[in-house]
């Protein structure tokens, strides 16, 4: 018998990222059954598929000491690259009393009868998205039908609005193809909100409380949610449509025929205005990674303006690295003239997707070294001022030399022996080798999302360990970082994009440290 009221909280998914079938909905039914999407990420039909679900009461209580029942489906071939909606798996009365469940992906067998097992030790469980319906239609038609998730970070990994989980070194969704970076800096929770939020006050005349009621509305993080039943799913979400008979109006048919004929005409014309975007798309691809930057740019403001959704993060790249490429030109000009810290603040602004990256790391230790040997020789002259200045210039440009680092240190140490020396020794080779290793570590954070390990990181207004606290961030937040600066050999200071627990965006300054257990 159907519940009445049946609320039920967020459902937890168990795969392993890497496989071919993954779980991107799943959820209770209030007649008692189970509701799932799963994406076919393969080249091959899937036939079979094993689920172990875990019930858990409405306090989050796992139900049966924890017990996982398992369920076999059999199907009649999931295609590859598809969602497919699986017919719901009933259940009977004895889960009465569960309003949430993990379901994790055991394993799942191809049209070729191989059997592919998740591996326990590469799965990972995160939360799905708890939307109401009323939003997630508003969503569907700002944004797309096929949003039905928020983009998120896991750490490790990244969830595409599809509901794919990637790998956090894949830039591409591996089913819609979408940019992570375009995912995660504009199809995040708050971002969508947002959207969301601009959209509907443009368009609809609301008074002061009506906008902040729908602010409200649409900002509130839900705990829990009514069920739907499995027949209102079958209607939303089906695989396939049988073509309908009728034999009542024969003549019908004559009309069919030239209805048919129209839509192929016009499925036709659609099929190649999409083949011709594509194709423009692909060739400003393959201009960008031949470093024909500003004629890419140029091929992709001739696709129509329609598609321009599809073009935008090829255009952002393009452009990016079209200022990448002057900056590097801008370096190589100032090199010649010996400007060399003009040449090392250009160098710096080349990027590491362009296809100048190697060169101009190459020629910045080339200015690195003409500023350490000048500094070298007013050593030499006992012009000790002029060496700190020219080495402090190098490091505000160039934090991470190790040369200008250890040169200035000894410097610094031999001050009121007036016996400084060029570091060519051992002591300044060690030296030289610990802030390599760091100048390498920094540059692996740069620009990349991390995971806060200690249990209560200070987030400074500047890069130093007196620097006054701006606030505390929790054990488990994600933060993007923005620019790295080493101190020393003790410690790599990372400015940092973080959403507090109230949901307030803050910048600052986190120590690499924290990052670590």
């Amino acid at each position: 018998m159907e519940h009445v009221t049946f609320t039920t909280l967020p459902s937890h998914v168990t795969l392993q990222p890497d496989g071919d079938l993954q779980i991107i909905r799943a959820e209770l039914t209030r007649d008692l059954s189970i509701a799932m999407d799963v994406v076919n990420l393969g080249t091959k039909p899937i036939m079979n598929v094993v689920f172990a679900v875990t019930y858990f009461n409405e306090n989050s209580v796992a139900l049966f000491d924890g017990t996982a029942f398992v369920y076999t489906v059999k199907t009649s071939g999931i295609t590859p690259k598809t969602v497919y909606y699986i017919p719901p798996i009933t259940i009977d009365k004895r889960f009465n009393d569960a309003r949430a469940i993990t379901v994790a992906l055991k394993e799942y067998s191809d049209d070729a009868g191989k059997v592919h097992t998740t591996d326990p030790t590469l799965a990972i469980t995160y939360e799905l998205d708890l939307i109401m319906p009323s939003k997630q239609i508003k969503i569907n038609k700002l944004l797309g039908p096929d949003i039905i998730q928020y983009g998120r970070n896991l750490g490790e990994h990244w969830k595409c609005v599809c509901g794919t989980v990637n790998d956090k070194g894949v830039e591409t969704c591996r089913f819609c193809e979408r940019n992570k970076y375009f995912i995660l800096n504009n199809l995040t929770e708050p971002l969508i909100n947002q959207k969301l939020l601009s959209v509907l006050s443009q368009t609809v005349n609301y008074s002061k409380e009506g906008k902040e009621a729908l602010e409200k509305h649409l900002t509130a993080s839900y705990a829990s949610k009514r069920a739907p039943t499995s027949d209102h799913l079958a209607q939303v979400r089906v695989n396939e449509t049988l073509p309908s008979k009728s034999k009542k109006f024969p003549w019908l048919k004559s009309t069919l025929i030239c209805a048919t004929a129209l839509v192929i005409a016009v499925i036709g014309l659609t099929a190649m205005k999409g083949h011709f975007r594509q194709s423009g798309l692909d060739h400003a691809e393959t201009l960008i990674k031949e470093g024909n930057y500003q004629e890419a740019l140029d091929l992709l403001e001739t696709l129509p303006s329609s598609e321009g959704a599809d073009r935008k993060p090829l255009v952002q790249t393009a452009t990016r690295l079209i200022q990448s490429e002057q900056a590097f030109e801008a370096g190589r000009t100032a090199l010649e003239s010996k400007e060399y810290l003009v040449a090392l603040n250009a160098f710096k602004n080349v990027m590491e997707q362009d296809v100048h990256f190697k060169t101009s790391q190459t020629l910045i230790s080339q200015a690195e070294n003409e500023i350490v040997a000048m500094a070298q020789d007013a050593v030499a002259a006992e012009n000790m001022d002029e060496a700190k200045t020219l080495l402090n210039a190098l490091l505000d440009v160039l934090p991470e030399s190790a040369k200008a680092t250890a040169l200035l240190d000894t410097i610094e140490s031999h001050a009121t022996t007036g016996d400084a020396q060029s570091p060519d020794g051992n002591e300044a080779a060690s030296y030289e080798t610990t802030r390599a290793d760091m100048s390498r570590t920094a540059k692996n954070l740069l620009y990349t999302y991390q995971v806060v390990q200690a249990q209560k990181a200070n987030l400074r207004i500047s890069p130093s360990i007196d620097a006054a606290v701006l606030d505390e961030v929790d054990k488990g937040t994600n933060i993007y970082i923005k620019s790295t600066k080493i101190e020393g050999i003790e410690r790599i200071w990372c400015e940092v994009v973080v959403e507090t627990t109230e949901g307030e965006i803050l910048e600052g300054w986190l120590s690499n440290k924290v990052f670590s257990e």
